[in-house]
């Protein structure tokens, strides 16, 4: 290389690059170019043909339906008797239900019957097992003050016994005695009457059947006929029933 060509500035590395881009878009316009004018020129030679009517399609047979159709209506009519089986069955259970209620209610009907029954028949039988228990109640308790209404008769005599009244003006001893006997009296009649058990006295009274008990009729001119003129003892009443009848004695004419 001599001195004149080293003082000159060497070639552009990017002007070769830039030649060849421009080369390369020149021809990428010039095959576009030639792509369009090709497309006018086609469609000028189809324009300047003259245009022709379509002629109408020639008709055709109508072609059989598939067999898809076919199965699909098989398949609905199946399905329809199958639906109207089913409709015909729950009719025929709601029928049988029906019934099976009804006969089921009559069954309630009577069993509430029956029940009714059992309970006025278990009433029934309590109420009389009550009174029955009542009743001996009632007897065992007049039998025992029956038992014990001697007792209180006697201690009554004595206390009315003309001899011990004048033993006691003599013998100031007895007079204890008696009042002890009148107090025992006393307590025998208040726990009567707790009881409901009550004494009366027939002496005086027209004889009464219901009342009194005659065991002896004697002629008395002073009083009238049928009056009780002596009286061995009293009677009493239980919750104003008749417990024991007064033993009387009845004067007649």
């Amino acid at each position: 290389m001599s001195e004149d060509d080293a003082g000159k500035p060497g070639p552009d590395p990017f002007a070769a690059l830039f030649a060849a881009a421009e080369s390369a878009v020149d021809r990428i316009r010039e095959e576009r170019h030639d792509t369009d004018g090709s497309a006018e020129t086609q469609t000028a030679a189809e324009t300047s043909q003259p245009r022709h009517t379509p002629t109408p399609p020639a008709p055709t047979k109508p072609t059989p339906k598939p067999a898809s159709e076919t199965l699909d209506r098989s398949a609905n009519a199946a399905v329809t008797a199958s639906l109207i089986k089913a409709r015909n069955e729950l009719g025929e259970l709601l029928a049988h239900e029906k019934k099976a209620h009804a006969a089921l209610q009559a069954e309630h009907a009577r069993m509430k019957a029956r029940l009714s029954r059992f309970r006025e028949q278990k009433e029934s039988m309590q109420q009389k097992t009550e009174r029955s228990i009542e009743t001996a109640v009632q007897r065992d308790r007049e039998k025992l003050v029956k038992s014990l209404l001697p007792v209180l008769d006697n201690l009554e005599r004595a206390i009315s016994f003309d001899g011990l009244t004048q033993d006691a003006s003599t013998q100031p001893q007895l007079t204890g005695f008696i009042d002890g006997l009148d107090n025992v009296v006393s307590l025998f009649r208040t726990t009567l009457k707790k009881l409901g058990i009550e004494g009366y006295s027939a002496l005086g009274d027209v004889f009464d059947p219901a009342l009194h008990e005659a065991v002896r009729r004697v002629v008395d001119d002073g009083v009238d006929a049928n009056t009780v003129v002596e009286e061995y003892h009293k009677g009493y009443l239980i919750d104003g029933r008749l417990l024991r009848p007064a033993l009387v004695v009845v004067a007649i004419k």
